[in-house]
């Protein structure tokens, strides 16, 4: 219950500070996929799944375990061969990382010396698995 209360919160609370993101749209043409490293709980990858078309997709990373189960959820909810969800950082090298959590602010967490063992991947690891597919557009917001 209190997280479905915090996932709502959360939505109503981007809907109000990022009220207007529709300049991005721009960066998206035909068949172009987009980044989102930092995925969260999906707010920006639900709008960039409307906005690709084609043979596009959303490559969302997020390393949180329960944001992570919300983005997957929201990719059954929401055109699931589009969103394709990771869950994983996004750093400089394919390896296991820790993430650090604060328990004061479920939104901050990053990468530490101690904490929570997660997958690690290089971008570029990742979209040759893709075969390279063409970027329009790349969103990052993460810690650290």
């Amino acid at each position: 219950m209190g997280r479905r209360v915090f996932l709502n919160a959360y939505w109503i609370y981007k809907r109000i500070w990022e009220r207007d993101i529709s300049f991005l749209r721009r960066f998206v043409p035909q068949d172009a996929w987009v980044i989102d490293v930092g995925a969260n709980v999906g707010f920006f990858s639900w709008q960039f799944c409307a906005w690709v078309s084609g043979d596009g997709r959303v490559l969302a990373f997020e390393p949180a375990h329960e944001n992570f189960r919300a983005l997957e959820s929201l990719a059954r909810r929401r055109r699931a061969e589009v969103l394709l969800p990771r869950q994983c950082l996004v750093a400089d090298a394919d390896t296991t990382l820790n993430l650090e959590f604060n328990p004061d602010n479920p939104a901050d967490y990053h990468i530490g010396s101690s904490g929570v063992p997660i997958r690690a991947v290089r971008l570029d690891s990742e979209m040759n698995r893709l075969s390279w597919p063409h970027v329009g557009l790349i969103k990052v917001d993460v810690q650290g």
